[in-house]
């Protein structure tokens, strides 16, 4: 919507970049598509908005090709006989091209939106079923992403660059009901508010000397990326609200605007002390514009189903691409036929994973989240 960098090698990308999530549905016609899900109690209605899908599998691949370190320009170039002024010109553009750590922020804003909207309008949770659903939607594939990288590569470290922004989704999980209760008495703009100011007195206090996103550590990068998961949270109030989408041309200038605004945090993070930790404080609410713009246009114009079914699998391309990239020895200037090696073996691995661990595991939290609470009920 990971990290990149004015790239020096994919290897170093690896550790520097990063980068969790499903929602909504209001078709292009306006009505409202659910999934449902029964309780003895009652039946939890979670609405599904054209056009999130999409802007998930985006930011994931965007969060790939940075850990790539961008598209096989170079070596493009060299093939036609470019002269090399252009090929090393084009080679820094291309450096600065894909930001993961600014999709990782759209995936924040995503997330919030995901996790609000279904009880926006009621402001009603039940945190025993809730609890189980998102954990075992994220937990159960993550764990199984370490446990793979474990068994193939010898190591579950290559998963760092990806998994410390979903230990924080967790505890934006864990601490959600109490986020809403709160809300339902003070009003979301007050959470945020002191979310804001939490986030900002860790930047201002804490030691960060490279100034990652994630260098607080997991104590309190959860803290600095509130404010951000919050703006999704405000998100869903706002996109229960017709209003027109901007026209074609405006909504290619806004997207012109979030991907050079992204690069161009990447290349003051790398050249200058503006680094990424104050940079994406900054984007957070270009990016929830962006995200709002794109939900309407998909609503009053509609999305591409094969991007949108592709999307699904996003999860399981976020967490798992970096198994793929290690499994690989890539020199610092990835030629073409090896970015499409790796492409498809990405691609490959990641849909056999989203088909046998993150599917199940959907169903599986869907099923324990309608039986866990009435069991406890009778007990």
């Amino acid at each position: 919507m990971g990290a990149t960098k004015v790239q020096p090698s994919p290897a170093a990308q690896l550790k520097e970049s990063s980068g969790a999530q499903s929602v909504s549905l209001i078709s292009a016609h306006s009505s409202v598509h659910t999934r449902s899900d029964t309780s003895p109690a009652k039946q939890i209605r979670t609405p599904h908005v054209a056009g999130i899908d999409s802007l998930r599998i985006i930011c994931a691949v965007w969060v790939v090709f940075s850990h790539l370190g961008g598209l096989p320009l170079g070596d493009i170039l060299a093939h036609v006989g470019a002269p090399e002024p252009i090929i090393h010109f084009v080679a820094s553009l291309n450096g600065v091209a894909f930001d993961g750590v600014a999709a990782v922020i759209v995936f924040y804003v995503i997330s919030g939106l995901c996790i609000h909207l279904p009880v926006a309008s009621t402001n009603q949770l039940d945190p025993v079923k809730f609890w189980i659903r998102r954990g075992l939607r994220v937990g159960a594939p993550l764990v199984c992403a370490v446990i793979l990288s474990k068994v193939l590569l010898g190591r579950s470290s290559i998963l760092e660059p990806v998994l410390w922004s979903l230990y924080c989704e967790l505890i934006y999980y864990a601490i959600y009901p109490v986020l809403l209760k709160v809300a339902s008495a003070a009003g979301w703009y007050l959470v945020l508010a002191v979310s804001v100011a939490s986030s900002a007195l860790t930047v201002l206090l804490v030691s960060n000397h490279h100034g990652f996103v994630w260098g607080y550590g997991l104590a309190l990068t959860w803290i600095y990326g509130l404010p951000v998961w919050i703006l999704g949270v405000l998100l869903a109030e706002h996109v229960r609200k017709p209003a027109p989408a901007l026209s074609r041309f405006r909504l290619a200038g806004l997207r012109l605007v979030v991907w050079l605004a992204s690069s161009a945090a990447t290349v003051l993070h790398f050249h200058s002390l503006f680094h990424y930790n104050f940079s994406m404080l900054a984007f957070s609410p270009l990016a929830f514009y962006w995200v709002l713009e794109e939900i309407r246009a998909a609503q009053e114009r509609g999305t591409s189903k094969i991007i949108e079914i592709c999307g699904r699998a996003s999860y399981s391309v976020y967490l798992c691409h970096m198994i793929v990239l290690a499994a690989f020895a890539l020199p610092p200037q990835i030629e073409i036929s090896q970015f499409l090696e790796v492409s498809l073996a990405c691609a490959a691995f990641c849909a056999l994973f989203y088909f046998s661990i993150e599917r199940p595991s959907h169903n599986l939290a869907r099923m324990l989240a309608r039986r866990i609470p009435a069991i406890l009920k009778v007990a």
